[in-house]
């Protein structure tokens, strides 16, 4: 039986990423993974909570967890989703370890989407058709990031 954490990351991961390469789909799984952080671990509640990941709450957690996906993207998104579990664990173990300002992302965007949040969070880069973000230490945004105000343009 697989852990039910691990199928709401790669829920999210399926649901999200899934044209993404690898390191596409392992950047969006760890933003599912640092929001997990602050709520007590639950991966499941991150994923499902709203306004979060708009392809889940369609019909909600309980007929997502009973109606898998299948195939090799699936299968994908599965191995994807253990392997950032497993450097999650590894982080919990050895936190002063140096990570990456992608590593520590908290937000995402899909390439073409200007969510309202973009321009309070700091932005960190772009993998694949994803934009990632994190809060700024100082509580600003440094740097306009792929999204713009309306009208301008560089």
């Amino acid at each position: 039986m697989i852990p039910e954490a691990l199928i709401c990351l790669a829920l999210a991961v399926h649901y999200e990423a899934r044209g993404e390469t690898h390191a596409g789909q392992l950047a969006v799984a760890r933003v599912v993974l640092n929001r997990a952080w602050g709520r007590r671990g639950d991966v499941c509640v991150v994923t499902f909570a709203p306004h979060q990941f708009s392809p889940l709450h369609q019909r909600g957690r309980a007929w997502h967890l009973r109606h898998l996906p299948h195939g090799r993207a699936w299968r994908a998104a599965l191995a994807v989703a253990r392997a950032a579990l497993r450097e999650r664990v590894a982080f919990a173990r050895w936190p002063d370890e140096p990570r990456s300002a992608l590593e520590r992302a908290t937000h995402f965007h899909a390439e073409g989407a200007c969510p309202s949040w973009s321009a309070v969070l700091q932005y960190i880069g772009c993998v694949g058709e994803h934009h990632f973000y994190w809060p700024h230490p100082r509580g600003y945004a440094v740097g306009p990031g792929p999204c713009l105000p309306r009208g301008i343009t560089l």
